[in-house]
């Protein structure tokens, strides 16, 4: 681990404040997927799919951000939201063990293994992501993830609140008058064998 990369503790409390919209986003975009016609999503792939996601909740939580200290920003395509100068988050469709795409892209594997990508400031990579019930039909939960190499470093799980079909918040308000949402509800560190820093001429 390096210096840039944000212990649980620390991260947890610096994505609060903000939490609850990438949570929204994330719900709202999927809540948009299932509205599409019926004839039009059988024809398209799971990656399609993702990509609408992904896309839809890129804008909607740029909009709710505005104003705060959280700024869209893009390197080689790559959208993330840089959090107060302290993380890069992205926003992705998690797998088994809350892993990204296998099918990652070279500027997506740079973010995972946490090295600098092109014109941003070094920060810690992180992941808010969402993970499909077995018939893909909602988001069944939403965590966030601090990626390192293959694995990672720690996770931990965001409150989904009510929820009707199709994955939309009852209330989707990102953050009530009297402050942020409770909405972190389990953390875990990741039991992972770090690389060596040593190298054999040492």
């Amino acid at each position: 681990m390096d210096e840039h990369t944000l212990p649980l503790e620390v991260a947890e409390r610096l994505l609060l404040p903000y939490i609850g919209v990438f949570r929204s986003s994330l719900l709202k975009a999927f809540a948009r997927w299932r509205e599409r016609p019926e004839d039009e999503r059988r024809y398209l792939s799971d990656q399609a799919r993702a990509f609408y996601v992904h896309d839809m909740a890129v804008g909607i939580a740029t909009s709710d951000l505005k104003g705060t200290k959280v700024l869209t920003v893009e390197s080689n395509n790559l959208k993330l939201f840089n959090v107060e100068d302290q993380a890069l988050v992205r926003l992705a469709k998690f797998g088994p063990a809350l892993s990204t795409s296998k099918n990652r892209t070279h500027q997506q594997r740079d973010f995972d293994h946490q090295l600098a990508l092109p014109g941003l400031e070094r920060a810690c990579n992180l992941v808010a992501g969402y993970v499909l019930d077995p018939l893909e039909t909602c988001i069944e939960r939403v965590a966030v993830a601090c990626p390192y190499g293959d694995g990672n470093l720690w996770s931990f799980d965001v409150e989904l609140g009510e929820q009707a079909d199709g994955g939309t918040l009852a209330d989707l308000h990102p953050m009530p008058e009297d402050g942020p949402l409770p909405v972190i509800i389990k953390s875990r560190m990741e039991k992972l064998e770090l690389p060596s820093t040593t190298t054999d001429a040492e």
